[in-house]
């Protein structure tokens, strides 16, 4: 963050994390350490709730975004065939289903695992899935995957410790406390399947965002929303009242696959619209984006990650900018230069705080 997109709707033109995008769940794409305002791609579909206060230069900005189930024309019973294929019975499908991501589409971990059985991308490119979001290449993925570690640790209690810690950790350290709160839950969970014959319905999640800017004489207030569809649409907009007005920004956008998301932004401040393209590796680790607008012209980001750190740079319209993030706990730090032109050199300092809720 990891179907579909939001566009980035940026709340200051400089270099730093984009909170209101992290706020309202971007994983992947919005995990920059500066702005990027003319980002057109984009995705939300973190489970998790946030309130952020963030503190730049002579700005400062107070979001908060709350998500919303809603339930989707789609239950197990349509899956369940994907799983008897790889030799999984549909009773621990709905287990593992159950623990990992309690039926939500779009879940995504602080490990950056994806979907319904909860799969990093590296692993559902393995087993076949090259949409993490697709609930039946998520399913049919994640089902081959526990097929293969039931197969090699020899019962499924083993298995399930493998699939949740991973076989190369299983394998060096065997069963831990918490794997083995895991494994004895999703045998309960089994059981209760296997013995009611309950299916569930699969549900999603939209996101609700509301915020503001003060800036001196200048303020921002922000309405935002991103609904998911199916995994692979995802249908945003942003609302911003201003004293000057209000303008409207839409974000309809496409994910084709973990590592490639297409999308547009249609602002009612500029006559045309920006068209983005964001590729990732298949790590996470990396991540480019390429935006262009008549208007605007093209803009080219590149951004690396590892475990709280991230670095990224931009170029475009704009100038040249590069910088840093680095996260302790609910509290991040920024820092960058912005290169407008020979003679205009800016440095940024940012510290923003995010809280679960």
């Amino acid at each position: 963050m990891r179907g579909i997109f939001l566009i980035l709707t940026m709340i200051s033109v400089s270099l730093f994390p984009n909170f209101l995008a992290d706020l309202l769940d971007l994983s992947a794409v919005a995990d920059v350490p500066f702005s990027l305002p003319n980002s057109a791609s984009g995705m939300i579909f973190q489970s998790r709730d946030f309130v952020s206060f963030q503190i730049h230069g002579d700005s400062l900005s107070f979001f908060i975004t709350k998500g919303v189930d809603f339930p989707l024309p789609l239950n197990t019973s349509i899956l369940s065939p994907l799983c008897s294929r790889k030799g999984v019975d549909s009773s621990l499908m709905k287990a593992v289903m159950r623990m990992e991501s309690s039926f939500r589409l779009h879940a995504i971990s602080r490990s950056n695992a994806k979907g319904l059985m909860q799969i990093k991308t590296p692993t559902a490119f393995e087993n076949g899935a090259f949409n993490s979001f697709d609930p039946f290449q998520n399913v049919s993925a994640g089902c081959e995957y526990l097929s293969k570690l039931i197969e090699k640790t020899g019962s499924i209690e083993e298995g399930l410790a493998a699939y949740f810690m991973g076989y190369r950790a299983f394998r060096e350290r065997g069963y831990t406390s918490s794997s083995r709160r895991y494994v004895e839950r999703v045998m309960k969970y089994m059981e209760y399947y296997r013995k009611k014959g309950v299916e569930e319905v699969i549900k999603d999640r939209m996101r609700f965002g509301v915020g503001f800017k003060l800036k001196s004489n200048h303020y921002e207030l922000h309405f935002l929303t991103a609904i998911p569809i199916l995994g692979y649409l995802q249908l945003a907009g942003d609302a911003t009242l201003m004293e000057d007005g209000v303008s409207f920004t839409l974000n309809p956008s496409l994910y084709i696959t973990d590592t490639i998301s297409i999308g547009l932004k249609f602002d009612s401040f500029k006559s045309a619209p920006i068209f983005g393209v964001n590729l990732r590796s298949v790590d996470s680790r990396y991540s480019t984006n390429v935006s262009i607008g008549s208007r605007d012209g093209m803009n080219f980001s590149i951004l690396w990650e590892d475990k709280n750190l991230l670095f990224g740079f931009r170029t475009g319209k704009n100038g040249i900018a590069f910088g840093g993030n680095m996260n302790i706990e609910d509290v991040h730090f920024g820092c960058g230069v912005n290169l407008r032109s020979f003679d205009s050199l800016e440095f940024f300092f940012s510290i923003a705080f995010m809280y679960e809720i």
